[in-house]
């Protein structure tokens, strides 16, 4: 699977609702949910394995979960590329994943009640970044 797969997978789940610990493409979806339907074959069965709450730090079960051979991380500073997943920190306590696509971000957005598809907030800190192998 490609980055740009991944980024057109995530930009045709633009307008599903927010639902927490939401699954379901095209249903409901929170921001695991998104990049679980983005990354589809890619995304396996060690998915089930990445828990979290709206606030607290789960940065470690996501690192765990991305290192993978299927994924590089990204340790340099390049501009994301379609399709790389995004860590960040929106607030204190609060950690967001986010899919690159067409020039922005397609994200499960809480405040909206929707996933949607804009530019980065600037006050949002990067935490990491990965990218598919070969993608």
């Amino acid at each position: 699977m490609t980055g740009n797969e991944i980024a057109q997978r995530a930009l045709a789940q633009v307008g599903t609702p927010f639902r927490l610990r939401g699954r379901n493409a095209g249903v409901a979806l929170d921001c695991v949910g998104l990049a679980l339907v983005a990354l589809g074959p890619l995304a396996g069965k060690r998915a089930e394995s990445v828990s979290y709450n709206m606030r607290g730090d789960y940065r470690a079960d996501v690192a765990r979960y991305f290192r993978s051979p299927r994924f590089r991380r990204l340790t340099d500073i390049v501009p994301p590329m379609d399709g790389d997943i995004v860590l960040v920190s929106p607030a204190p306590s609060q950690l967001h994943l986010m899919i690159a696509a067409m020039g922005g971000f397609v994200h499960a957005h809480a405040g909206l009640r929707r996933v949607v598809h804009g530019p980065a907030f600037p006050d949002w800190q990067i935490l990491d970044r990965w990218r598919v192998v070969g993608g």
